[in-house]
């Protein structure tokens, strides 16, 4: 079947009539409205057609789209050449090459034994006209429940084989997704069931997979292929127990591992703790740091405002001081030099008494020299004298004295 006939919520439907059979189309419609809203069938015929349409075109593009046509036949169907050798051999076509699903309905007495639509199941039940019928609302009844359980067996085939095609792409989640909307239409579809064992295989989910092919093997008992698959199975599920068990060992290693790095987790959450506090009494004294520090940067400020004050002060101060030191300088200098004049003039004084008490100190070495040339004359005349009345004893130990040498007191002695 063609992707494109495929629905994903709901089958649509392509009424094929003679318009002769009108009332009777309608009444079945009626009858399927009610699977119209819960959402499983969207019905089309060509009074849907709007003005202006090429009708030609209109019913070609929904008899190529519909998933179940419905042939309402009756002596007028079978005399009209559009609906018998147009439309109908369309729809044999589409549903020999399993694109759509025909249901032959008929609906007033007609030979249609030979027609080739025979081998197909008609409706009604035992293919009783509707006109034959006493109560044709049970006839319309007894068509309803047969294209109910034609439309919910295509449903359930197209989320099949929609959940087939996520199988083979590997999209297990959406695959079983698919499986499960195909048994919630049908719930005895064999397939959906075998696809879903696989998908849960596939998932190493064997404990559903198993109750899936149950499910399948319980529904045809005689297939062959499901009995495989369940022992197959079987057979991985035990294989899983044993790597379960292995898996639970090796658990309990990793819980043992888990609760120890538990243990060290709630030491380092302690220190963290205790260093998250450390680090927020840190934060707090850079706080205050930066507090002082601001509070320093705003007295700095200050300081710098007024050291500026100061230094105009002290500049005008170094002006008004160096204006002084002028002046006193200039007293100074000019005192300076009233001294420096005077002290020359002293100078010249005081050099002239030297000069004269020098010359007087001359006159007096002078005379000093002549005093000790006399002396030294009247030393040397008392010393002969002195001899001469010296007795010979006496010169003796005169003469050992002048061995050694005399003193200047000796002399005058």
């Amino acid at each position: 079947m063609s992707s494109t006939s495929e629905p994903t919520n709901a089958i649509e439907i392509f009424y094929c009539y003679a318009h002769e059979d009108e009332v009777l189309r309608n009444e079945l419609e009626k009858q399927l409205r009610i699977l119209q809203r819960q959402g499983l069938i969207v019905s089309w015929h060509d009074r849907k057609i709007y003005p202006g349409e090429e009708w030609t075109n209109e019913i070609d593009v929904h008899l190529k789209t519909a998933q179940l046509i419905l042939l309402l036949v009756s002596p007028d169907f079978m005399d009209s050449d559009y609906c018998y050798g147009v439309e109908m051999k369309r729809a044999l076509e589409r549903h020999e090459s399993g694109e759509a699903r025909v249901i032959p309905i008929i609906l007033r007495p007609v030979h249609w034994e030979d027609a080739p639509f025979k081998k197909l199941q008609v409706l009604p039940t035992d293919a009783e006209p509707i006109t034959n019928w006493s109560n044709r609302d049970k006839a319309f009844l007894d068509i309803t429940k047969g294209i109910r359980k034609i439309v919910i067996e295509l449903l359930a085939s197209y989320k099949t084989k929609e959940g087939d095609a996520f199988f083979i792409l590997n999209r297990y989640d959406e695959a079983l997704a698919s499986y499960e909307h195909a048994i919630l239409f049908d719930h005895n579809y064999v397939s959906a069931y075998v696809g879903k064992g696989n998908t849960l295989s596939s998932l190493k989910r064997y404990t559903e997979a198993l109750a899936a092919f149950d499910e399948a093997n319980q529904l045809d008992p005689n297939n062959e292929s499901i009995l495989a698959q369940k022992y197959r199975i079987l057979n991985q599920l035990e294989q899983s127990i044993k790597v379960q068990q292995q898996l639970e060992t090796q658990l309990l290693n990793v819980q043992q591992q888990v609760d120890k790095y538990k243990l060290e987790i709630q030491q380092l959450e302690t220190r963290q703790l205790e260093d998250q506090q450390e680090l927020e009494d840190y934060h707090n004294r850079i706080q205050q740091l930066n507090n002082e520090l601001a509070s320093l940067q705003a007295e700095n400020h200050n300081l710098l405002a007024q050291s500026a004050t100061t230094e105009n002060v002290l500049h005008e101060f170094r002006q008004r001081t160096q204006q002084l030191q002028t002046q006193r300088l200039n007293q100074y200098n000019v005192a300076l030099q009233a001294e420096l004049h005077e002290f020359r003039d002293r100078t010249k004084q005081l050099e002239t008494q030297i000069l004269s008490v020098q010359q007087q100190l001359e006159a007096q070495q002078l005379q000093s020299q002549q005093l000790e040339q006399k002396n030294t004359l009247l030393e040397h005349k008392n010393y002969e004298l002195l001899q001469d009345s010296l007795t010979p004893k006496e010169q003796l130990k005169k003469q050992v004295v002048e061995r050694q040498p005399l003193s200047p007191r000796s002399l005058i002695q």
